[in-house]
Order: C-alpha cells, then sequence, then structure tokens
C-alpha cells in the first residue's frame, strides 16, 4: 500500500506541474503502432517485466501495442541501453530520454519525466549518459497512438546496476552497526540488499546519518505517531537510506510535525529489511530514533548519558574517533567509559598532595590502548579525579603502566597558545577502576551499552572453553552480530567494506565470514592466549586472513580445516578475512570455536 500511495502521489504532484507529452518526432527506429505483435517478437521480445525479470525494450514495445493509447493499469520493468538525452529539468528533478537493445538504437522506447532511484528527484545531472544501462519502473502507453513510451510518473530503478535508492553508488560502506560503530547509510543499504524479499535482520542495529528529506510525520490525532524520512552520510539526495515509519526518541510517537527536520543528524536503532525485495529500509513499526543532533532519549539536560559500562567500555581508539569528530573546543554532552594504560604523567611531585604549593587536586595524564603499537595513539586526561571521585593526594597514585576505565566526557579542544594545535581530550572525568580496584561508578547497569550477560553456550575445562555455533540456535541464513558464551567472552561480527554481512547456514551448521568480514573475540577480566577455529574442509578463508590481538599482530596459521591464533596474552583477538576486494575469495566456515585463556 505504501508504493502505491507514493507512486500515486508523485504522480498527482506531477500532473499539477506538467502538460501531457506532446506528439514530437521520435528517433531511431521506433514502434509506430501499426507494427504487428509478431514483427516484435522476431525482433527479440524478452522479459515478464517484473523487477526480476524486467522486459527488453522489444517487449516493453509489444506492451505499448497492446494497451493502445491507454496507460497500462500496473507498473512495469524495462532494461535498455540509453540512446539520447532529451531534457534535464533541475526544477523537478526528472530526465526525459530514449533507451534501446543496443547502443544502434534498435526498439527505441521513450521514457518521459522519470525521476531518480527511489522514485525521489533527481539532484544529479550526470546520473544517467548515454551508453548506460539503466532499468525504468512505471506505466507504459503508446501515447497519441505514435509514441510508444513510459508515461510520466515513472522512475529510473538502477544506473549500471546501481541504485535502491542512492544516485551515485560511489559511497562506501562504514560501520558494523552498534551503537559505538554505527552503520553508515551505504552500509545500511547493502545490509538490507543482501536479505531475501521482506526478511528482517534478525537483531536491532543502528544506523547513524544526516536527514535528506522528509517523505511525512505522522502527527495528527488517531494515527501513528511516526515519520517516514531518507538519511545520507553529508545530508545531500544521493546514497540515501530509506527510514520507514519509525517511532521518535525512547521509542515514543512523534506529538509535532516539527519534531525533525533536513539536516538534523540522527541515529537510528531497529531492524533493516528488504521490502518486496527492492527497497532496502527499516522495517515498519521496528526502528526508533535513538539520538537526534548527540541528544538520547527525553530527559533534561541534567539526565546524563553513558556510552559504554565499566564491564564494557569503549577502547582508546574508539574514543579518539569521537572527540576527532567533533567540531573545534565542542564537548560531547554524553559521559563515555573509556578503558586504556596509562603511558605518561602530566604533573610533577610538587604539584599534588598536602604538601604542594599548588595544591593540585586532579591529574593531567595520557592513556593508550591496552596493548598498544610502537607508536601508540594517545588521548589527554585533563584534570581527572582519583576513584570515588575523590582528590589526589600524591603523585604516586597513578604511574605509567597502570590499567584504568575512566569515565567523563570527549572534547576536541583547540590549543590556541601552541599554533592552534588540535587536542583530544577527555574532561570531567573520574578514574572507574585502577588496575583490579573498583570504585563507586555512575549508571552502573548503562542500558545503552549493557554489560554481556553470560549465555548458556560453551564446555569450561580448566582454562578452556569450546563451543559448536549449532549450539546458539541461530535460524538459517542469519546476520552474525554478537554472540556470548557462558564466561561472558563476546564473539562480535561486522560486515566492515564487505558486500555481505557474516551469516549463518544450516547446511553445513557453520558461521561464515565473507571477504573483509571480521570477528572479534573479546574476553571479561581474562586474557586470551590461542584460539583454534574447526572449519568446514577447503574452507579456512583467504590467503591474506591475519588477526590482531589489541594494537599488535597475532601469529596466525591454518590448515586445510583449522584456523589457530596465538598471542602473548590479549584480552582480544580480531580475526579478518582480508582480501584484495569486498567479495570473492574464499569464505571462512566456523564450525566451532576453542579459546584458551592464560592460566
Amino acid at each position: 500500500m505504501k508504493k502505491i500511495l507514493r507512486t500515486i502521489m508523485i504522480m498527482a504532484m506531477a500532473a499539477m506541474t506538467f502538460t501531457a507529452c506532446e506528439d514530437v518526432p521520435a528517433p531511431y527506429n521506433v514502434f509506430d503502432g501499426n507494427q504487428s505483435g509478431s514483427d516484435i517478437e522476431d525482433s527479440g521480445a524478452a522479459g515478464t517485466g517484473t523487477q526480476e525479470n524486467p522486459f527488453n525494450v522489444a517487449a516493453a514495445l509489444a506492451k505499448c501495442k497492446e494497451t493502445g493509447q491507454t496507460n497500462t493499469e500496473e507498473s512495469y520493468y524495462a532494461k535498455g541501453i540509453v540512446i539520447s538525452i532529451e531534457e534535464f529539468s533541475s526544477q523537478h528533478g526528472n530526465i526525459t530520454l530514449n533507451i534501446s537493445d543496443d547502443a544502434k538504437g534498435t526498439n527505441s522506447l521513450k521514457v518521459y519525466r522519470a525521476l531518480g532511484p527511489g522514485n525521489k528527484a533527481i539532484t544529479n545531472q550526470d546520473l544517467v549518459k548515454v551508453g548506460d544501462e539503466i532499468v525504468v519502473c512505471g506505466q507504459l502507453v503508446n501515447f497519441k497512438g505514435n509514441t510508444p513510451e513510459f508515461t510520466q510518473g515513472c522512475y529510473i530503478v538502477s544506473v549500471n546496476g546501481v541504485g535502491g535508492g542512492s544516485q551515485t553508488g560511489n559511497g562506501t560502506p562504514k560501520g558494523s552497526g552498534t551503537l559505538n560503530d554505527p552503520y553508515n547509510p551505504v552500509a545500511a543499504t547493502n545490509v538490507a540488499k543482501a536479505l531475501a524479499a521482506d526478511a528482517k535482520t534478525s537483531n536491532d542495529v543502528y544506523v547513524k546519518g544526516i536527514i535528506s528529506s522528509i517523505e511525512s510525520t505522522f502527527t495528527k490525532s488517531g494515527d501513528f505517531g511516526n515519520a517516514t524520512f531518507f538519511i545520507s552520510e553529508d545530508g545531500k539526495q544521493a546514497d540515501e537510506f530509506y527510514i520507514f515509519r519509525t517511532l521518535y526518541l525512547n521509542n515514543q510517537k512523534y506529538t509535532t510535525g516539527t519534531d525533525i527536520k533536513v539536516g538534523d543528524e540522527v541515529i537510528i536503532c531497529g531492524k533493516l529489511t528488504n521490502y518486496k525485495g527492492n527497497t532496502p529500509e527499516t522495517a515498519e513499526k521496528e526502528s526508533y530514533l535513538y539520538s537526534l543532533n548527540g541528544k538520547t532519549g527525553s530527559g533534561t539536560d541534567d539526565t546524563p548519558t553513558y556510552i559504554g559500562s565499566l564491564e564494557q567500555p569503549i577502547s582508546v581508539t574508539e574514543a579518539l574517533q569521537v572527540a576527532n569528530s567533533l567540531a573545534d573546543n565542542e564537548t560531547t554532552t554524553a559521559y563515555y567509559y573509556i578503558e586504556g594504560m596509562v603511558t605518561e604523567l602530566g604533573n610533577t611531585a610538587d604539584e599534588i598532595g598536602p604538601n604542594s604549593s599548588k595544591k593540585y587536586k586532579d591529574m593531567n595524564y595520557y592513556i593508550t590502548d591496552l596493548l598498544p603499537s610502537n607508536e601508540p595513539a594517545q588521548l589527554y586526561v585533563f584534570r581527572g579525579k582519583y576513584l570515588n571521585k575523590a582528590d589526589f593526594t600524591s603523585i604516586e597514585q597513578l604511574k605509567p603502566q597502570d590499567r584504568v576505565v575512566i569515565c567523563g566526557k570527549l572534547q576536541k579542544y583547540i590549543d590556541t597558545k601552541n599554533n592552534n594545535a588540535v587536542v583530544l581530550e577527555v574532561k570531567d572525568s573520574y578514574i572507574a577502576k585502577l588496575n583490579d580496584e573498583t570504585g563507586e561508578v555512575d549508571n552502573p547497569d548503562n542500558p545503552d551499552n549493557p554489560t554481556p550477560q553470560p549465555g548458556d553456550v560453551g564446555e569450561v575445562s580448566g582454562n578452556t572453553i569450546t563451543a559448536n555455533f549449532t549450539a546458539w540456535g541461530l535460524a538459517n541464513d542469519a546476520d552474525l552480530t554478537t554472540l556470548t558464551l557462558v564466561d561472558g567472552t563476546t564473539l562480535t561480527f561486522a560486515q566492515n567494506d564487505g558486500r555481505n554481512m557474516p551469516k549463518y547456514f544450516e547446511v553445513d551448521e557453520s558461521a561464515r565470514l565473507y571477504a573483509l568480514n571480521s570477528m572479534q573475540i573479546k574476553a571479561q577480566k581474562k586474557t586470551i592466549t590461542k584460539v583454534v577455529l574447526n572449519c568446514v574442509k577447503s574452507r579456512t578463508g583467504n590467503e591474506t586472513i591475519k588477526a590482531e590481538a589489541g594494537n599488535e599482530a597475532a601469529t596466525l596459521s591454518k590448515d586445510d580445516t583449522t584456523i589457530t591464533v596465538e598471542t602473548s596474552g590479549s584480552e582480544s583477538v580480531n580475526i579478518i578475512n582480508d582480501h584484495t576486494s569486498n567479495s570473492g575469495g574464499t569464505q571462512v566456515r566456523m564450525v566451532s570455536i576453542e579459546i584458551t585463556y592464560a592460566e
């Protein structure tokens, strides 16, 4: 129903703006209304007019002949090569062109005032060029008995195989769909496209973007209180993703038509679907606005928002990415739990403690990820407090190599006294955990990023845990996101820049990593020394498969059925099925996993 309504609205708007198609001489070998059906068939008619099997131009011309001078009741799909472009209207965002079954112009068909992919106005005049292969959807007619055409109200589905809401196809997919690493609109489109028709992702995911256009907000009494709009990474009408009937903050109904506007930065939480197999979008009534311009929920400024938790903090690398994305001198409204290792102190002994002439009660210091590289990226902690938000009383309370979890706001500070140097830092912070000592913390059970709860999967023997992927009871063809073992260790899967999401299949009871996919294994309060993946024969990944332990490379070896990763001791291991492109190569098909921890 929603597709029919959208088509009616677009056609109605177009009818108010334009008059009927003029009777003009058509180029090339155009069907003249007198050509017999057998002549069309002899010229190579093919296709059924569906999206899966579109008409070729010869078959579309035959359908025009059947209709006479009346529009077809239903819309059809047709594929052809652009042989000429007659007109592009930047005012109305449509284009008139001619397509054929070949570059010679055999069996030419007019496409009259077509909109772009997603049935939206065309904003990029270079969307279509002569020689491009396009698929068009719309009603067919033999206008005035001598001009077979796709009539006004049609739209371009794809250009050279690229479509589905994107008008350029040049965007790069980013993100893994988590709150800390949400999909961008291109990645969300790819994930939804990979689903079967009307199938949904098994879990809620997060998608971040800027509203590029708003289709509707339902705010009147008695309606559903939801909104439908498009988002893109930069707010432009290209590489967009369709947000369909999503609810407002806190999963509540919209109350006014001005709750959102074009240009707002949003994060959407919910399930994705491939509607009717041709429209990637959020599933109807199964998504909501998680954040709007950085604000989450409907609480006041006196109700802080927390990202991460004591038991599941973000890394220094992730914190640096957040801080770097801020405007100059901007500070986050949310507090972040961040885990790292102290590298150096910014204070001296005579600045801290009761005998200090300066009597500083807070500490400046740097932290990096727990297993830093030779040149670790550092995050500056500015005037942080001690455990339990207490004052520092001695310089000896903190030292290099200490492991900390801190809680504070992130800032991108511009140091005007030092040639406008950019300082990515934490402010208004305190130490929530120092080595093995934990203090009192704010919001310990963070609902936005809860501590992983131990599952019931896995058999523990000494310092080793093993599990078969069948034990999680996954559905066939299910997208893989996060799986949790009985000891709290998590397996987090990511699509990265690959074409497909990691998936589980019943046929060989395997969890699959496609090209560029990854699986991160993260222990809870333990260090991992070895991981063994038992795989389907000859399905142990590409030759460039690699493993990382924290920020350092791990030792990876494999044979025909096994992948083995060894580390010197790391809380996390990341396995990447690296490849030269985003598809192809050899999949990793994991049947079971064995993890060994340090004793």
